[in-house]
């Protein structure tokens, strides 16, 4: 007798199992490098706490824009791409 094939990619259920560490991971990234944005701007460079947030909120839609669009051209090309 054959064994079934596996296709080796995970069930739906176990990856819905990870995504609450995905999204405690993304919350805790974007936590991060909000207040340290937030926190330089407004010390170092003698901004007003407005235009500190402002510039904080950027670099976290940035820095999370990135890393999705990363993950999204790896998904697309394939990790065994040389």
């Amino acid at each position: 007798m054959t064994e079934p094939q596996q296709s080796g990619r995970r069930t739906a259920a176990s990856w819905r199992r990870r995504g609450w560490r995905r999204w405690l991971a993304l919350l805790v990234f974007s936590s991060v490098v909000f207040g340290l944005c937030a926190i330089f701007w407004h010390v170092l460079l003698e901004r007003s706490w407005a235009d500190s947030f402002t510039a904080a909120l950027t670099m976290v839609v940035t820095a999370i824009a990135g890393q999705w669009i990363a993950a999204l051209i790896v998904r697309r090309t394939g990790s065994t791409d040389d």
